[in-house]
This record gives structure tokens, sequence and C-alpha cells, in this order.
């Protein structure tokens, strides 16, 4: 699944739950509708009002007016798909090293090191 789809999920599902984004647009049921690449525009969006966010939200997703919280909290759904995809990447990058041995613990043994006079 792409993360465009996974925000644009995110924001149907809160809007079936909730009213925050207003009347449930029909591009919010959608498949793909919401690229990878926008989102990526909307979690980049570094203007005080969120203008992008603003622009994509009623291109894209029909959604109309939203005030600055609302824009703030799509960048957050934004940022909190981002950081969870990009752990899962690093997971499966460490799992990888790993099973190649090449994950940095070369040469660190897992027993405890006794220090003392005979050095066992």
């Amino acid at each position: 699944m792409y993360l465009g789809d996974i925000v644009r999920r995110l924001i149907h599902k809160m809007s079936l739950e909730s009213n925050i984004f207003g009347p449930v647009s029909s591009k919010l049921s959608a498949r793909f509708v919401l690229s990878t690449l926008l989102m990526a525009a909307m979690h980049e969006d570094d203007t005080p009002n969120l203008s992008e966010v603003a622009k994509i939200l009623e291109k894209t997703l029909d959604i109309n007016d939203g005030p600055l919280k609302v824009r703030k909290l799509v960048v957050k759904i934004c940022d909190v798909v981002t950081r969870r995809a990009a752990r899962l990447a690093a997971a499966g990058i460490v799992g990888i090293l790993k099973e190649i041995g090449r994950d940095g613990t070369a040469g660190i043994t897992s027993r405890r090191v006794k220090s003392g006079k005979s050095g066992k």
C-alpha cells in the first residue's frame, strides 16, 4: 500500500467518525486518489497558513475551506505515517544485515566479561 493511500484512509476514517473535515467527500472513498508525492508535499509544507495542504485537500480530496487546525492535523497524520514507514523500513534493513552478518555486532560477544585476578 502506498503512503498517500494510508493517509487518505486515515482521513476517510476520521471523517466518517467525526465532522472535523466537513461532509464526507466521495473522493475520500476512491482508492489511490492521494499519491505519495502529494502526501510528501503536504508533509513538507512549511508556509505559515499551510496553503499547499489546503490546495491539495481541496483539489484532490474535495475537502474545502478547512481551518488551520485541520490542516495542522493533516500534516501530523502525514508525519505519523512517514515515521512509521521509516521505522518499518529500518527494521527490514536491520533484519537483512543481521542475516548476512553485517549488522555491526561482529566481534562482540554476548557473554559477560569477568574481571579479577585470575582472569576468569
